[in-house]
């Protein structure tokens, strides 16, 4: 409203201003043309001066009013349109943020709703978890109270079952051990039996034994002396022949060692070792060339006594001594 009166005020100063020039110009053309012209001397053509009629400058002005008023017009009509423009524009972008603030508004609610929807999802599915939890629960407690009677029955059964093993059990303990005293009181009976014949036997034969053993140490008493006569020749014997063997020459008196001699029953030498050292090399090695260059030995036609006595023996060797 601003802007139409200023255009109105603008517009009605112009028209007036010019009014006033028209009417200055009007006023200058009547007063020129009232004073007489001054005629040139000489022959030059005389020009004369034409009063402008009122009715041209009348109409004239007419048409720039005309003109101006339609200029007017025009400017007024181009404002009014462009007030309009404004206002419509106006209007539209009040209309767009009204629709801006109507869809805001309606994705707040659309939001609100939706989110509204979700708890209410969140709380029916909270809910139907806590049902199902608690069904879970109470199926649980079935199954546990179920499995608790089974246990029991089978506990029940078990008892029984055990009482009826125990019992037949002991039975079974009593009838074997009624047979176990019956083969008892049978072999104490017939060990008894065993025992008083091993009895009467053992003195039978601890009878023969004392006999047997009285004529074998009076067969051994003469033996042994006969045997013993005999060892000792036949050890004296092969001593004798090993020192005529060994080769004493650069040897220190007083030495002597031990070795082991195992001979065929022919008196041939199988093995000899030394078993403890005279501490001399040279002495154990000549003693067991003595023994090697002796073979065979004497030994007794009894295969007994040669198994007894010269399969394997160990002497004690000092050749110097």
């Amino acid at each position: 409203m601003r802007t139409n009166w200023w255009t109105t005020t603008r517009a009605v100063f112009l028209a007036l201003l010019l009014h006033v020039v028209i009417g200055f110009l009007l006023l200058y053309s009547f007063d020129f043309a009232a004073k007489p012209i001054a005629q040139p001397a000489g022959d030059e053509p005389i020009i004369e001066a034409t009063a402008i009629d009122s009715s041209v400058l009348d109409q004239r002005e007419d048409e720039r009013r005309l003109e101006e008023q339609e200029r007017l017009a025009a400017e007024q009509q181009r404002q009014q349109e462009r007030e309009r423009a404004e206002r419509e524009a106006a209007q539209a972008r009040q209309q767009r943020e009204a629709e801006e603030r109507r869809l805001e508004d309606l994705k707040k609610q659309q939001a609100a709703e939706a989110e509204r929807q979700q708890q209410e999802e969140a709380e029916a599915l909270r809910l139907k978890k806590e049902q199902e939890k608690q069904k879970e629960l109470e199926q649980q407690k079935q199954r546990e109270a179920e499995e608790q009677k089974r246990k029991e029955e089978a506990a029940q059964k078990e008892a029984e079952a055990r009482k009826q093993r125990e019992a037949e059990e002991a039975e079974r303990k009593r009838q074997e051990e009624a047979e176990r005293k019956r083969q008892e009181a049978e072999e104490q009976k017939r060990k008894e039996e065993e025992a008083r014949k091993q009895r009467e036997a053992a003195e039978q034969a601890a009878r023969e034994q004392a006999l047997q053993e009285q004529l074998a140490a009076e067969a051994d008493a003469r033996r042994s002396a006969e045997e013993q006569d005999l060892l000792k020749r036949l050890q004296a014997a092969i001593y004798g022949r090993i020192v005529r063997n060994f080769n004493k020459q650069g040897l220190p008196s007083g030495l002597e060692c031990s070795f082991t001699v195992r001979l065929a029953p022919d008196g041939s030498l199988i093995d000899v070792a030394i078993t403890r050292s005279s501490g001399n090399e040279l002495f154990d090695q000549r003693a067991l060339v003595a023994v090697r260059k002796s073979s065979p030995l004497p030994v007794p036609e009894d295969k007994e006594f040669f198994e007894r006595n010269f399969r394997q023996f160990t002497i004690t060797f000092r050749p110097q001594g």
